[in-house]
This record gives C-alpha cells, sequence and structure tokens, in this order.
C-alpha cells in the first residue's frame, strides 16, 4: 500500500492517514481513510477516495491487493495510463476511474488517465461496474465490455462493441 500511496498526492504527504516511512506504514492500511478490510484479517478490500483532491498516477502495485474488489478513485486529478495489473484484480466488481460531473453547479472533478484499456480488464469477469468517463482513453472496448456499463465521455478512437 505505501507504493500506491507514494504515487498518489496528497496521500504520499501522509495525509488521510496514508503515513509510510521507508515503505513501511506507520499504522495498519485498514485504518487508513478510504480504506476499507475484511473483518478477520488485513487483506484490503475497498479503496474509495472520490473527490479527495488526488492526482499523480495509479501505481502498478495495486495489483497486488488480490482481494481488492471495489475501487474508486472518481473525480481526483490522476493521470499517466491504466496499469495492467488491474487485470490481477480477479475479485474486483466496482472500479471507478471516472469523473464526478454536475452541470447544474457547473462542478467538474476529473481524472485524466491516458493511453489504452489494458485488455487485461477481461480478466475481470466479476467487474458489473466499470466508470471510466472523462478520461482520454484510445482504444476500442472489446465485446467483454458489453456487459459493463458507463464509460460516457471518454475519448475513445472506435466504435464500441458490444
Amino acid at each position: 500500500m505505501c507504493d500506491i500511496a507514494s504515487s498518489l498526492n496528497p496521500a504520499s504527504a501522509g495525509l488521510y492517514g496514508w503515513d509510510c516511512i521507508n515503505s513501511v506504514p506507520l499504522s495498519s492500511v485498514c485504518f487508513w481513510e478510504g480504506v476499507q478490510c475484511d473483518q478477520s484479517s488485513t487483506k484490503v478490500q475497498a479503496i474509495i477516495l472520490p473527490i479527495y483532491s488526488l492526482y499523480g498516477t495509479i501505481s502498478t502495485s495495486i495489483g497486488s491487493l488480490s482481494d481488492l474488489n471495489y475501487l474508486n478513485l472518481n473525480g481526483n486529478g490522476l493521470t499517466g495510463t491504466l496499469p495492467t495489473q488491474l487485470g490481477f484484480l480477479t475479485k474486483m466488481k466496482y472500479l471507478d476511474i471516472g469523473a464526478t460531473v454536475n452541470f447544474e453547479q457547473q462542478i467538474f472533478h476529473l481524472n485524466n488517465i491516458a493511453g489504452t484499456l489494458p485488455s487485461e480488464i477481461a480478466f475481470l469477469s466479476l467487474l458489473r461496474v466499470l466508470d471510466l468517463s472523462g478520461n482520454q482513453l484510445t482504444n476500442t472496448i472489446g465485446t467483454f465490455i458489453g456487459k459493463l456499463l458507463f464509460t460516457f465521455k471518454n475519448k475513445f478512437s472506435s466504435h464500441i462493441l458490444f
């Protein structure tokens, strides 16, 4: 988790209780703000940090969280690409790295992930919600994504296949 924290600012500065020294957490990551663990161990099951003014990239270390089933980084200022290691998260049911937009109040919180949607996303057979809205992804979404919801406002360069 310290690798993940170091790639996200201001979490890397220890805000939200995400404190590490030499890649070692100073407290159980289960007590970090926005992190939920299962009750019987310290396995991270959810990271819920929408609109936390985070910026930086999503670390490839995200793939080591084998019990992660819910990831919400919606409406931050994330950049970079989606790591292929997201495909290792075979328990993932909810993946939201999209935008939060309120047209009425003119509030826009956007991530700016670019590049291609990793084909490894196809390994997430339990995935039920995928929100990549507001990003700059450029490849075709394959038929494996057809069952998933809400890819609004991406700038894919080709057609969405269902």
